[in-house]
């Protein structure tokens, strides 16, 4: 089954705020959680685990956007218990920040101002799954590879790609994923040499 993706923005500027509601109002499988002008209340509201992808702007006057990034990224390594995961777009009109938030594996770097066409674009390029309800873009494997990073994603069968931080467990041909209650299927893995090798080196086997 599908699901709306919520949304979160927080950005100090409501001109930002109006333009990006608009802009999710009007494509198909969106739905705003909230806004927040306050990036310290915006990430209190964060923290309960009801948002799918959050929006937020670089330069905020009481947190930074990289700031408000980090402490997100915290919240989401897989050794912690919590359930909190989200994607995160950044939509600054300062480029400089672009290559360092990478760092912190952000979906997207959008520039303002921002046109509708390449908003969609980079909500075209997310493949979602959150509490084993899976929304799928219309987009063939090999586009969806092309835009995640490839030190934590790789293709372990013509059907999937996994994400190796959320790897628990692999035996024989399952693999079992955090939060994720069904087993992941591996292919013939001659046919998916990266994963192999990685496989192999985390000693699953």
């Amino acid at each position: 089954m599908t699901k709306k993706i919520r949304v979160a923005i927080i950005d100090d500027d409501q001109t930002a705020i109006d333009f990006l509601t608009e802009y999710v109002s009007k494509t198909a499988g969106l739905v705003k959680a909230f806004d927040e002008l306050d990036p310290n209340k915006g990430l209190a509201k964060l923290m309960n685990g009801s948002v799918d992808l959050l929006i937020v702007d670089m330069e905020m006057n009481a947190l930074s956007g990289m700031e408000l990034i980090a402490q997100i990224k915290e919240l989401q390594r897989p050794s912690r218990k919590s359930r909190f995961g989200m994607q995160v777009i950044i939509c600054s009109g300062h480029d400089q920040y672009a290559a360092s938030s990478y760092q912190y594996d952000v979906t997207d770097y959008l520039p303002k101002p921002l046109a509708y066409g390449r908003f969609v674009e980079a909500i075209d390029c997310i493949l979602w799954f959150a509490n084993d309800v899976q929304v799928v873009v219309g987009k063939p494997m090999s586009y969806v590879l092309e835009w995640l990073p490839r030190e934590h994603f790789m293709q372990c069968h013509r059907s999937y790609v996994i994400n190796t931080n959320y790897v628990m467990d692999i035996f024989e041909k399952e693999i079992t994923m955090r939060y994720l209650s069904q087993k992941v299927a591996v292919g013939d893995r001659r046919n998916y040499h990266e994963f192999n090798l990685w496989e192999m080196s985390n000693q699953f086997y």
